[in-house]
């Protein structure tokens, strides 16, 4: 979200200057002109926040001791359900501009299906909660184990 963020304030910054040392802020035709500006700007401003609070108030993640579930909202209304036995490695990723921040992203591969995998998107402390994923696969897969052998 940060990059978003980012390219919103550029373009900002970006059309004031150039206002400001353009011919046209001066004159009749530069009310409109300015209108048609801020309007274009406004509505950069307002589909970004629109992103980041859909992405604040809908994704959820929840972890328990066998299963992960990703719901990501309205707009994608399948829930997914993964099984922590069936995750073969964890992975996470900062992004260059986010890193910095300490926010970042979590794949999860699953071991069971070749090239597939799952992001967790905007993770805060990414290393920290991969750790803690690494520690409940294991204990997944443990508890896997000693059911098999409890039901053979």
């Amino acid at each position: 979200m940060l990059p978003g963020f980012v390219g919103c304030t550029v373009a900002t910054l970006t059309a004031a200057v150039a206002w400001w040392y353009s011919p046209w802020n001066r004159g009749t035709e530069a009310g409109l002109l300015v209108q048609a500006l801020s309007a274009a700007i406004a509505s950069l401003w307002l589909w970004q926040l629109f992103r980041w609070s859909y992405r604040l108030a809908a994704f959820h993640v929840r972890l328990t001791n066998r299963r992960i579930f990703l719901y990501r909202g309205m707009l994608y209304p399948e829930i997914g359900v993964w099984r922590l036995a069936d995750v073969s490695r964890v992975d996470f990723r900062l992004a260059p501009l986010t890193g910095w921040l300490g926010v970042g992203a979590i794949h999860l591969h699953l071991g069971g299906q070749p090239g597939r995998w799952i992001e967790l998107p905007a993770v805060a402390r990414p290393r920290y909660v991969a750790d803690l994923l690494k520690e409940q696969v294991a204990n997944a897969r443990q508890e896997q184990v000693v059911l098999r052998r409890v039901q053979a």
